[in-house]
């Protein structure tokens, strides 16, 4: 119930955020006119400092790619149409509902059903030890929901009995959806 409740409350909130939300105001310099300007986008996140954007350049490309790997896959499901009806967590969401610490992690994302309170999706990339963990974390979570469905929701445990849930290569993946096997394949298919 409490997790129905975060979700609800959730969704209320990003529904009120963006009901209110107003275009960015950009100002132009009268000099800069000629200059071409920054496409403002509701992913537009604060500039970085100078000395972080040059200590990511020095980086090498393996590590720039595993970073956004998360980002990545979560990017073709949504070209697929598969997180059509569903609201990303916060970090916090996944703190709280699952024990994940995204701190501790390369990357991750989290995503749930904003109609419903069964389908869920989480992938993170870690090292082997902290994949090992939450793994755990998440196959205790969905034995929780499999005994949540078993005494009122047949479709729903349904769905959570084919879930995946994979740890390979320190990728945990876990999807309760209709179309677990696709977004697996999906996933699958993307390079770290």
């Amino acid at each position: 119930m409490k997790r129905i409740l975060l979700i609800v409350l959730t969704a209320a909130l990003l529904c009120a955020c963006t009901a209110g939300a107003k275009e960015p105001v950009v100002e132009i310099d009268a000099r800069a006119e000629n200059t071409p300007q920054p496409q403002e986008t509701a992913q537009t996140v604060a500039a970085e400092p100078a000395e972080t954007a040059a200590a990511e350049q020095t980086e090498e490309p393996a590590q720039q790619i595993a970073q956004n790997y998360a980002e990545r896959v979560v990017a073709a499901w949504e070209a697929a149409g598969y997180l059509e009806g569903f609201a990303p967590y916060f970090s916090d969401d996944l703190l709280d509902l699952y024990g994940i610490d995204l701190s501790a992690c390369v990357s991750g994302a989290g995503y749930a059903e904003t109609a419903g309170y069964a389908q869920e999706i989480v992938i993170v990339e870690a090292d082997e030890a902290t994949a090992a963990q939450i793994e755990s974390l998440l196959s205790d979570h969905l034995s929780m929901m499999k005994e949540q469905f078993r005494s009122y929701d047949a479709d729903a445990l349904a769905l959570v009995e084919h879930a995946v849930l994979t740890n390979e290569n320190g990728v945990v993946l876990m999807i309760v959806s209709p179309h677990a096997e696709e977004m697996q394949r999906i996933a699958s298919g993307v390079d770290r």
